[in-house]
Formats: structure tokens, C-alpha cells, sequence
């Protein structure tokens, strides 16, 4: 959880990488609402959407 998780590196098992950024907002790259129902399966909602920010 932020802050302790700013800077970190998360990879998932297909070898896509993800930088954790705390209290930072990109334009764009919003998902659409869902309920993943862990931190792991919302990031790999993520990496099977194109338009995500990475």
C-alpha cells in the first residue's frame, strides 16, 4: 500500500512490468469499472488492456 509501495516495480507472469506510483494521476489510461478482487488480478486487467497507462 502507498506510500510504502512508491517506486516499486511489480512484474506478473507474462514478463510486463509495472512502476507503482503513489498519489499520481495520468491522462488517460483509465479502466472501465470492474471488481478484480486482488491487486494482482486488477493489474493483469491492466496488462490485457491496451489503452492502460503501464
Amino acid at each position: 500500500s502507498c506510500p510504502a509501495s512508491d517506486g516499486v516495480v511489480y512484474q506478473i507472469n507474462t514478463g510486463s512490468t509495472f512502476l507503482i506510483e503513489c498519489g499520481i494521476d495520468h491522462y488517460g489510461g483509465d479502466l472501465e469499472l470492474s471488481y478484480p478482487g486482488s491487486f494482482g488480478a486488477c493489474i493483469a486487467a491492466c496488462d490485457n488492456n491496451p489503452q492502460c497507462v503501464d
